[in-house]
């Protein structure tokens, strides 16, 4: 058979093949010979169907099923000898006919060849030395979580908890923005303008306020201060710390905190490893993979770049790796499949560390929970 492999413009593909039609009529006659011994059709005994009966009730069907195993055995050969990742099934097109031949143009995209470079990869990495003002506030702060909201505190301040009317009056009816809506005075971006006009404002009084160009008026209906928790045994359970074991409620709480800059300073590393794999990676994605695929595109590129890593360090996850991580847990398919891509993950992101520079940056406690934020 004669083929011609094409490269069109960015990562389409085109195959022209050239198949005889005496190797097509061949392949039917084989068929039917084979269903005339096999099928069983009313008012002939099995074994002795006529080919002409065979041709009249699946002819078409047979024909169909042959090109289409010509056409796809020589395209999977094809692709196979090119060494190319095919994206799509390929669109199939007759462009030309006569007694001897049929011409048919395949078209498909293929995947981008990312060629993985991690030589010149430097990563951030950062770490905290855990200070006794940091573990203070953390107990502060647990004593915030766990303490008791009080009513009608006379003044707003920091983190309290205020309760608002936002409202205009016209022709003495009342038209409210918000009604008995409350705001944590905690200095996030969400409605800071706000937050920061309401801090030493008075209970039971009202204000003026712009909101949007239009003066309207502010009644503050409650303030709610937080009570911090006792340091006692009710707390101690509520925190999950056992104060009668050899370590003090100090190296408790540092030890909690060790374990939070862990978790984020690594989350950290692989955010930023991810952003710099695209830096340093660039290549088009196939229209078709964008068209069928709701994820964005710098998720479509990691997930490129990692199954090239995969192939290029022959990564696998084994059984027993999957079985040591369900722990005999009863899961459906689609968990199974999640826990495979998270070991898999692990192993790419472990196997890339190995590769690149790590520049260790100490930084201050505060500093850290910002960056997450």
């Amino acid at each position: 058979m004669e083929t011609n492999f094409i490269k069109k413009k960015e990562l389409n593909r085109e195959i022209i093949l050239n198949i005889s039609k005496k190797n097509i009529t061949k392949k039917i006659l084989l068929k039917k010979n084979e269903l005339s011994k096999t099928l069983n059709i009313k008012g002939f005994r099995k074994g002795f169907i006529p080919l002409n009966i065979i041709t009249k009730f699946f002819g078409e069907e047979i024909y169909n099923n042959i090109i289409n195993k010509i056409i796809n055995d020589e395209f999977n050969t094809i692709i196979k000898q090119k060494q190319i990742s095919v994206v799509n099934n390929p669109k199939q097109k007759i462009i030309e006919e006569n007694k001897d031949f049929i011409k048919i143009l395949l078209e498909f995209e293929v995947f981008p060849y990312i060629k993985i470079n991690l030589n010149n990869l430097k990563i951030k990495k950062y770490f905290v030395t855990i200070t006794d003002t940091d573990i203070v506030n953390e107990i502060d702060k647990l004593r915030s979580l766990h303490g008791q909201w009080i009513n009608n505190h006379l003044i707003c301040e920091k983190n309290n908890i205020v309760t608002i009317d936002l409202y205009n009056k016209i022709h003495d009816k009342i038209l409210f923005v918000y009604e008995n809506k409350s705001f944590k005075l905690d200095l996030s971006n969400d409605d800071i303008k706000l937050k920061n006009f309401l801090l030493n404002k008075k209970l039971k009084h009202t204000y003026d306020y712009n909101f949007n160009n239009d003066k309207l008026f502010l009644r503050i209906k409650n303030i709610q201060k937080n009570k911090l928790s006792k340091i006692d045994n009710m707390f101690f359970e509520k925190i999950k710390f056992n104060n009668k074991s050899e370590l003090n409620l100090n190296d408790f709480i540092k030890n909690k905190l060790n374990l939070q800059i862990n978790n984020i300073s690594e989350n950290l590393l692989q955010k930023d490893l991810l952003t710099e794999l695209l830096n340093m990676h660039k290549f088009i994605l196939p229209k078709t993979l964008l068209e069928n695929n709701n994820n964005d595109i710098s998720t479509l590129k990691i997930q490129l770049i990692f199954k090239q890593i995969k192939k290029d360090f022959n990564i696998n996850v084994s059984d027993i790796e999957i079985n040591k991580e369900i722990k005999n847990i009863n899961i459906n398919k689609d968990q199974i499949n999640d826990i495979t891509n998270k070991i898999m993950f692990n192993k790419i992101i472990k196997i890339i560390k190995t590769k690149i520079s790590i520049d260790y940056n100490e930084i201050c406690l505060k500093t850290l929970f910002k960056k997450v934020n």
